[in-house]
């Protein structure tokens, strides 16, 4: 919904807007998930796992883009 609403339609403004919301939501939320007294190494759990969902956003970003 927001990148037709942004009217991005280049490749690489979409995958500078999947770093956008890789980043800037996904890698935070992941760290605000992992700040909890289950989590005993909420940094390490982050920096495990926010590049996949980082990788996710941008392959994510650039199908979109390219077959809409």
């Amino acid at each position: 919904m927001l990148i037709n609403s942004l009217q991005v339609t280049a490749l690489g403004t979409a995958l500078a807007f999947g770093l956008l919301v890789g980043i800037g939501y996904l890698a935070a939320q992941t760290l605000n998930i992992a700040i909890n007294p289950n989590f005993p190494h909420p940094f390490r759990s982050t920096v495990l796992n926010a590049p996949y969902f980082l990788a996710c956003s941008l392959i994510t970003s650039a199908v979109i883009t390219l077959f809409a």
